[in-house]
């Protein structure tokens, strides 16, 4: 009989001490979890709290927010920002305006709108960098040259030499530049861009020596242009030779 409650008392005292430890077990597992819930949230929090650019550009795009406003959101056009061209938050932009216009068509927010955005909140000097820059955007760079296309119809002769600078800066070459302005395309009695080709070709041969760029090369890309009935090359040269020389 002592011995039988001997054992019983030896088993009960196994699952007492069982069950502390199990329940010792349990609660050590629920600390462990509550503190990675914690940790979670603390992350999410300073995450939000610190703004989330992928999770603002999301909610940019629910709610169908113009990317004017978005510029604006990014501190984009307060006077002491870094120049756009050198600026991240300006490559994020131009990401949301890609974003939106495939969400919501390009007409939402066409290449002329960026341009005239841009011309308003971008002195002329910097806004041919940053056009120029635009190109090297993964998406943007038929946009970019369009709105170069833009500056020179739109701008003083002034900016279209920043341009010729730019395309310098950049290493581009009258080859290139006849790309950029699309000039296979377009026809000569468009004189604004052929004649900004033109002033590029003359500052180019300045800069890398006569050698490098020859007149019969220029003839030949001219060629290359759509001649249109009333128009001639004896005609555009006698009319347009004192205008790109300037």
């Amino acid at each position: 009989m002592h011995k039988k409650c001997g054992v019983l008392l030896l088993f009960v005292a196994f699952l007492a001490n069982f069950g502390v430890t199990l329940a010792l077990d349990q609660a050590s597992r629920g600390v462990s979890r509550l503190r990675s819930l914690t940790a979670d949230t603390e992350t999410n929090d300073d995450e939000e709290r610190a703004g989330n650019p992928v999770l603002r550009v999301r909610l940019w795009l629910q709610s169908l927010t113009d990317p004017r406003d978005v510029f604006k959101a990014l501190c984009l056009g307060e006077a002491s920002m870094a120049r756009l061209n050198d600026n991240p938050k300006f490559i994020q932009w131009l990401d949301y305006v890609e974003l939106y216009r495939s969400k919501w068509g390009k007409r939402w927010f066409t290449d002329l709108e960026v341009f005239n955005f841009l011309r308003q909140t971008t002195p002329g000097a910097e806004l041919a960098a940053v056009l120029q820059s635009i190109r090297l955007v993964p998406g943007m760079k038929k946009s970019a040259e369009k709105m170069q296309k833009f500056l020179i119809r739109a701008s003083p002769p002034a900016i279209h030499s920043w341009l010729d600078a730019v395309w310098l800066g950049a290493g581009e070459t009258p080859q290139s530049v006849f790309n950029i302005l699309r000039l296979g395309k377009t026809p000569l009695a468009d004189r604004h861009q052929f004649l900004q080709w033109l002033r590029f070709t003359e500052k180019y041969k300045a800069k890398m020596g006569a050698s490098s760029y020859s007149d019969r090369q220029t003839l030949n890309f001219l060629l290359k242009g759509r001649l249109t009935p009333d128009v001639n090359l004896a005609g555009f040269f006698q009319t347009g030779r004192r205008r790109w020389r300037k």
